[in-house]
């Protein structure tokens, strides 16, 4: 009879080089389940010694169980165990249940290492399907850079074409600035040119016209200064607008001494405008005021309007009493 020991170990090495894990696991137990099913036919004996032998010598079973262990190595400690389970004595019984739970030690095996061939098996599916990923990714990205280098490329050309175009305005800004100052320059030496002629008209306008300008600008200057309140400067305005309008040899202008006048009177001075004012009635006789002087006139208020209004149509000494009536010597 072939030993069933030797029959278990052939089936579960096999050709153990080129098997997995999980092949050998089936393997032994496949073994293991011919070993009980011999030790259930033929009865222990018949397994592990010649025929003639009767009883099972634990020495033997551990030594035969060594020779497994020593054949499987990947199953030792599943062997180990089963060999402690022996005790000095076993029979076919003990052996046949201590056997059983050993093959349902490997069936639970195999079934965990069905299930991490199931999730290896997936996890290959899922690394090929990534690296199909990776592959489509990989010419994305190839597609992305080549889209990059053309971009690249116009913007590089676009840059140029704009270079040019910055240095061909640039030399349009250059001429047009150029043309600009010379035109700048011929403006500022006909400028020149009118201010000397301008100089030399100024020579040639009369005496007479230069006061009365003079006395004129004075007294609008001194009219601002009443009606900001400073009648202090007024004053010397309007005597420096009065003493111009004297080396003009025409009639005095009464519009001037109305003013001073008023300012004396703001200033306290009463007595000395009372006499400037009898100067402005005197002088009206002889040159009457524009238009816009009486207007300006007429523009003041309270107490200096009447004071002067009253005083100009006085009958025996205002504006319309004869000249021959009253004779008034005009401060020098």
């Amino acid at each position: 009879m072939v030993s069933a020991v030797a029959l278990a170990i052939t089936i579960s090495n096999g050709s153990s080089n080129s098997l997995t894990f999980g092949d050998s696991i089936r393997n032994l137990k496949t073994g293991l389940n011919c070993v009980l099913f011999l030790a259930d036919l033929y009865g222990l004996s018949q397994l592990f010694f010649a025929d003639d032998t009767k009883d099972a010598d634990v020495t033997e079973i551990k030594k035969r169980i060594k020779e497994i262990r020593a054949v499987s190595g990947e199953h030792e400690k599943m062997l180990i165990w089963l060999e402690d389970q022996i005790n000095e004595r076993i029979t076919v019984k003990e052996f046949e249940y201590h056997l059983a739970k050993v093959i349902d030690k490997i069936t639970e095996l195999e079934a965990t290492t069905a299930r991490h061939e199931l999730e290896i098996e997936k996890n290959r599916s899922l690394i090929f399907r990534n690296s199909q990923g990776v592959e489509e990714n990989r010419k994305f990205l190839q597609y992305l850079q080549s889209k990059h280098d053309e971009l690249r490329r116009e913007f590089d050309i676009a840059i140029n074409e704009l270079e040019i175009e910055v240095n061909k305005t640039q030399l349009e800004l250059k001429n047009e600035t150029y043309n600009r100052i010379q035109e700048d320059q011929k403006l500022s030496r006909d400028i020149e040119g009118v201010s000397r002629r301008v100089s030399e008209l100024e020579y040639l306008i009369t005496p007479e016209t230069r006061y009365k300008t003079a006395s004129v600008l004075a007294s609008n200057g001194a009219l601002m200064l009443i009606n900001s309140g400073d009648s202090l400067e007024a004053s010397r305005f309007l005597r420096l607008s009065i003493a111009y309008d004297k080396i003009d040899n025409r009639h005095f202008d009464p519009a001037s001494r109305y003013w001073l006048a008023i300012a004396y009177r703001r200033l306290g001075k009463l007595e000395r405008a009372e006499e400037v004012l009898a100067e402005a009635i005197a002088a009206e006789r002889f040159r009457e005021m524009p238009k816009w002087h009486r207007v300006v006139i007429e523009r003041f208020q309270g107490p200096d309007r009447f004071w002067i209004e009253n005083a100009r149509r006085e009958p025996r000494f205002g504006v319309k009493a004869p000249r021959d009536i009253v004779s008034l010597e005009l401060s020098k």
